[in-house]
């Protein structure tokens, strides 16, 4: 009978190896596969373009299209510009590193187009949704304030070829629920290529909010920030993740803003951040979740890495770190700390609510501290609390936090914190204070 047991046992074992070796051969192989096509699917290889280089955009059209661009300034800015697209049928065939391998459909030239980032729509001429690209044209200097776009989450949250972040459709479900069963992280790293179409569609009517869900992590809830500046009269540049990472031009701002989800930062992008810092810089972070996961750039694309995250040195980088309480809900911040600098001008007291509204919400509920934020665990002593968020589980702490040689940096610790930049006289005023403070402007 024992003998028996042993048996069974060692073919339960030996069957869960066998399984992991196919897995293993299936994760590391690196052979192209079939991948499903929508009626229209679109690409771009960057995200970010100098000015006169030309940008090459990929097509697959069922029925033809038409393209066209729009600046996302203080309103959209529609370009005379658009383009007849033919017909186009190209490969399904996808590398899980690489990408897709299309022709090219047309070309964007870049030499009369200003600073800032754009949104190329491209709608087909059958009864189906239009794609839309976001895509950034850097300036030819670098300006007094830089913008950060949250690009690395754009790819992040890309499910196309079947795999994301948070999505694995490429593994078999059967693997997928044995590698939970005996606990092994079978992805420790996620290569996600640039050179495959993001799966979103962005409304460009008004800002607020619209039913995609995805919204948030894309262009549309990114322009706020940037309607926010043009509106004030600031002139800026704007950047991808990967442009922070190479190109320490950008460190010679006066002031640099990271955008509502900034979450996924290579050792480079932060150890820019850190220098930048040490030297007296100054920085916004508009969002919550900020600096969580951990990212390597390759030649074609970013690797996710699951490997975990030291937070609390972020924290003691920029004030606060990502806190899982309050997922999802939404409230006003309530003022903690009314005598800092920071609320110069505003006639605000202890106890008092701010960000009541934000456009950047779940269509529900509406406050400024919501969809995902992070909290002051008291880690660096130079950060000050300023606002809680009510959320019922826990809101975000907006957090200041004094660094070397005069710099500081300011963590609203939400995503939904910028769509009140637009619309809350004290956010506005007290945003403006700080970008004074950074340039040294009354």
């Amino acid at each position: 009978m024992k003998n028996k047991r042993y048996t069974f046992l060692l073919l339960v074992i030996g069957s869960i190896v066998v399984f992991l070796f196919i897995g293993y051969k299936h994760l590391t192989k690196n052979d192209p596969f079939s991948y499903p096509l929508n009626v229209i699917e679109a690409f771009i290889v960057n995200d970010s373009y100098e000015i006169g280089e030309n940008i090459n955009v990929y097509v697959h059209t069922e029925s033809g299209a038409l393209a066209t661009l729009a600046r996302l300034g203080a309103q959209v800015e529609e370009i005379n510009w658009h383009h007849e697209i033919p017909p186009t049928m190209q490969s399904p065939i996808f590398d899980t590193k690489n990408g897709f391998t299309w022709d090219k459909s047309f070309v964007i030239k870049t030499t009369d187009l200003k600073p800032g980032m754009y949104v190329l729509s491209i709608e087909p001429k059958v009864e189906w949704h239009p794609v839309t690209v976001p895509f950034i044209i850097k300036p030819k200097s670098v300006k007094k304030v830089s913008v950060i776009a949250s690009s690395n989450t754009w790819q992040a949250y890309n499910a196309c070829g079947g795999i994301s972040s948070y999505t694995d459709f490429r593994t078999p479900r059967y693997l997928r629920e044995l590698y939970g069963i005996v606990g092994y992280d079978y992805l420790k790293q996620r290569y996600l290529p640039w050179s495959r179409p993001y799966p979103f569609y962005e409304d460009l009517s008004d800002l607020i909010f619209a039913s995609d869900t995805h919204y948030s992590h894309t262009a549309r809830g990114e322009w706020i920030a940037l309607a926010f500046l043009e509106q004030h009269g600031l002139e800026y540049g704007v950047y991808s993740d990967h442009d922070f990472a190479v190109n320490k031009n950008i460190l010679q701002s006066d002031l640099i803003i990271f955008q509502v989800h900034t979450e996924y930062w290579s050792e480079e992008m932060r150890e820019n951040l850190k220098n930048y810092l040490d030297v007296g810089g100054h920085a916004i972070f508009l969002g919550g979740d900020n600096m969580t996961r951990d990212v390597e750039f390759y030649e074609h694309g970013i690797i996710i890495n699951k490997k975990p995250f030291d937070r609390d040195s972020i924290e003691h980088l920029i004030g606060s770190q990502f806190s899982n309480e309050g997922f999802n809900t939404f409230a006003p911040y309530q003022v903690v700390n009314p005598n800092n600098w920071i609320f110069d001008g505003t006639e605000i007291q202890n106890g008092d609510l701010i960000g009541e509204y934000s456009s950047n919400n779940n269509g529900k509920q509406f406050g400024a501290s919501g969809w995902e934020t992070d909290k002051h665990h008291g880690i660096n002593d130079q950060s000050s609390v300023l606002a809680k968020g009510l959320n019922d589980k826990g809101g975000a702490h907006m957090v200041f936090t004094e660094s070397k040689n005069g710099g500081w940096v300011f963590s609203s610790g939400s995503i939904a914190f910028a769509g009140a930049m637009t619309n809350d006289a004290v956010i506005d005023k007290m945003m403006m204070n700080l970008i004074s403070d950074a340039l040294k402007t009354e």
